[in-house]
C-alpha cells in the first residue's frame, strides 16, 4: 500500500483544504467545496491529517468522507468526548456497528482502546477502513468484522445507495445502485468469538437497523456484555419495527445528551 502522503491534494483542491483549514469550512461553504473538488476530482483519493488521525479518503460518493474533509470542526466532537471520557484508565473495549471507513473506531483507538471491534458488511468500505487502519498503526487494535448486525445468522440484501455509499440499508430500498448479499451475524456470539467480557463504549449506525441488531442482545444472559455507554443514531428510527431506546431505558440505561443525529445514553455507575 501507498505510505501517507502519497495522494496530495494539488491545484484547487489544495486551495479548498487550505480554506477548510482557516476556519471557512461551514454552512453552505461545506457544500461549496464539495462540488468543485467532485468537478476536479471525481475519483481522487486524497491524504489528510485529522485531529492526530492520517487518513485516506475519497470525499465524492461517501457523506462522511465528504463531511470530514471539508468541515473545518471536529466531526461529532460531543460523541467522541463522552468515548474518551470512557475509555478512560487504560484502555479499553469499543464496538463500532456501522463503521463505514473507520472514523469512529479510529478515533477510539488513537484515545487508547486495546480492542475495537468494527462491523461494517460493504466490501467497498471495508477496503477503505482497513487502509486507514494500517496508515494509522492500529492493526493490533482494531479488528474489522465484514458483517452486518442481526437477530440471528443470516444473509441480508444490502441496498447500495447512489451516490452515498455509507448509506447504503438493508431495511430500506434507498436509491439504489444495485444490491448486494452479505452476512448477518448476532452480536452476541462476535463478542464472545473475540473473547469479549466487558464493552465500555459502542457506537451504532446503521440506518435504520439500530433496533434489529439491539433489541435482540437486550437480554438478561447478555446483561455483562451491555456497553456502559451506547451512541445511536436516530435519524431512520422512522424505520425501527422495535422502540429501542424504550428497550433500552427498561435495561437501565439513561439518556445523557441528545446531539444533532444520535441519542447518548449511559448504564448508571
Amino acid at each position: 500500500m501507498d505510505e501517507f502522503g502519497a495522494y496530495r491534494p494539488s491545484g484547487v483542491n489544495r486551495l479548498i483544504l487550505f480554506l477548510v483549514r482557516m476556519g471557512f469550512g461551514r454552512g453552505k461553504l461545506k457544500r461549496v467545496f464539495s462540488r468543485a473538488w467532485q468537478a476536479s476530482s471525481p475519483d481522487t483519493p486524497v491524504d489528510f491529517a485529522y485531529h492526530g488521525l492520517r487518513l485516506r479518503l475519497r470525499p465524492v460518493g461517501n457523506t462522511i468522507e465528504s463531511k470530514i474533509l471539508f468541515s473545518s470542526r471536529l466531526r461529532e466532537a460531543e460523541e467522541l468526548a463522552f468515548i474518551r471520557q470512557y475509555l478512560t484508565g487504560g484502555g479499553g473495549c469499543f464496538v463500532d456497528i456501522g463503521a463505514n471507513v473507520g472514523y469512529y473506531a479510529l478515533m477510539a483507538a488513537h484515545a487508547g482502546a486495546t480492542q475495537v471491534l468494527a462491523a461494517e458488511p460493504n466490501p467497498e468500505l471495508v477496503d477503505r477502513f482497513a487502509a486507514n487502519i494500517t496508515l494509522n498503526g492500529h492493526d493490533q487494535q482494531i479488528t474489522i468484522l465484514p458483517v452486518a448486525i442481526g437477530a440471528a445468522d443470516d444473509t441480508a440484501r444490502l441496498h447500495l445507495k447512489q451516490g452515498d455509499t455509507g448509506g447504503s440499508s438493508i431495511v430500506r430500498n434507498v436509491a439504489a445502485d444495485g444490491a448486494i448479499d452479505v452476512p448477518v451475524r448476532p452480536l452476541a456470539a462476535l463478542l464472545a468469538e473475540h473473547g469479549v467480557t466487558a464493552v465500555d463504549a459502542m457506537k451504532i449506525d446503521i440506518e435504520g437497523m439500530e433496533d434489529r441488531a439491539l433489541a435482540p442482545f437486550l437480554i438478561p444472559e447478555n446483561s455483562a456484555l451491555f456497553p456502559r455507554l451506547l451512541i445511536i443514531e436516530t435519524v431512520n428510527r422512522d424505520d425501527w419495527e422495535v422502540d429501542v431506546l424504550q428497550r433500552l431505558a427498561e435495561c437501565g440505561y439513561v439518556t445523557i445528551a441528545e446531539t444533532r443525529g444520535n441519542s447518548v445514553l449511559a448504564l448508571p455507575a
